[in-house]
């Protein structure tokens, strides 16, 4: 996959569908299915932020497989 730019349409459309206001800072967990599964107005640890990723049930499933 390359690098490639959103066109300003394409953030605007995913900024309104988000609920995401220009200027306004927000850290946003979208899983595999688009759902949005965290969304914070305040900076958000790494350590929480793959906490939460690790207690997923994907990421359950991916760790089991690994351990085998």
């Amino acid at each position: 996959a390359g690098n490639q730019l959103l066109s300003e349409k394409s953030v605007q459309d995913i900024r309104e569908r988000l609920g995401l206001q220009t200027g306004a800072f927000q850290v946003l967990l979208i899983g595999k299915d688009g759902g949005v599964k965290l969304r914070s107005s305040e900076p958000v640890s790494m350590r929480d932020l793959f906490g939460l990723i690790d207690s997923m049930p994907m990421r359950q499933q991916e760790m089991e497989r690994e351990k085998k």
